[in-house]
């Protein structure tokens, strides 16, 4: 039993050491005063002053959030209007919705961007925030069907025909009881497609312009020249706003759920 118990420990640490040692590294440069990270220099914020200071580097940020936050609420939309609107449909169109949810979501980031880049010139549309846009909302919104979508399945049917008996209008079942049922999943969803939209290089790599460029974007060719304190400092930024946005949305759900259970 020890010997299983010690193998299970041993297998932890490695998995531990494989996902996260480079990332262990990378945070503990952002604050290495030693320009070079080769040894350890003492504490200092200078990297991260640098990268505020960087003008850049503040544009992209601001491109960066414009573009999360309209991503995530479009995104939001369009997917809980989709999942209502399978919600009511018969079998066969619940099937074939989910199914290309699902083939969305499945489908190879770069794939997608291919075809955008030649679909949107076509159509009129110049590469920049637009098309920008465009790009993160065909992406993440097959993410939000499948989150509020597994959500709705899951939901009691029960407290639907209860409210109807009571004399419920349609409108006043779908506000007062579908609705609430998906706010949880929807919170969720929200917040990860604007994390998702934030962390994206290769979507935003082909429809970006050269005026209109995200953080990560700046990231990336940053590297290509050389790597610094500063892109050390920038990354840890970018791991600190994506593990904040992924905690909220879990105790943004869980929350909802509390009171939801409490009332």
């Amino acid at each position: 039993m020890r010997k299983h118990r010690a193998a299970g420990v041993c297998a932890l640490v490695l998995l531990l050491v494989v996902l996260y040692a480079p990332l262990v590294r990378l945070v503990v440069n952002a604050f290495n005063a030693n320009e070079l990270a080769t040894t350890w220099g003492g504490f200092t914020l200078r990297w991260f002053r640098a990268a505020v200071h960087n003008d850049g580097v503040r544009r992209s940020i601001r491109t960066s959030a414009l573009l999360a936050a309209f991503t995530s609420m479009v995104s939001v939309v369009l997917g809980t209007l989709l999942v209502l609107g399978l919600k009511y449909a018969n079998r066969g169109t619940v099937f074939l919705g989910r199914l290309l949810a699902v083939a969305r979501v499945t489908t190879p980031e770069v794939i997608l961007a291919t075809g955008l880049f030649v679909m949107l010139p076509i159509i009129g549309l110049h590469f920049g925030f637009t098309a920008l846009l465009i790009g993160h909302v065909v992406y993440l919104t097959g993410f939000v069907i499948v989150l509020v979508g597994a959500r709705a399945a899951s939901a009691d049917p029960l407290q639907e025909e209860a409210a109807a008996d009571l004399g419920a209008s349609p409108a006043r079942v779908l506000l007062r009881v579908v609705l609430p049922n998906l706010y949880p999943a929807i919170g969720a969803a929200a917040l990860l497609s604007a994390a998702f939209s934030f962390d994206d290089v290769a979507l935003s790599r082909v429809l970006a312009s050269p005026t209109t460029t995200t953080l990560p974007l700046i990231l990336v060719s940053m590297i290509q020249r050389r790597v610094t304190p500063e892109i050390d400092a920038i990354s840890t930024l970018l791991l600190i706003i994506g593990a904040a946005l992924f905690v909220i949305a879990l105790a943004a759900g869980r929350g909802i759920d509390t009171i939801r259970q409490s009332s």
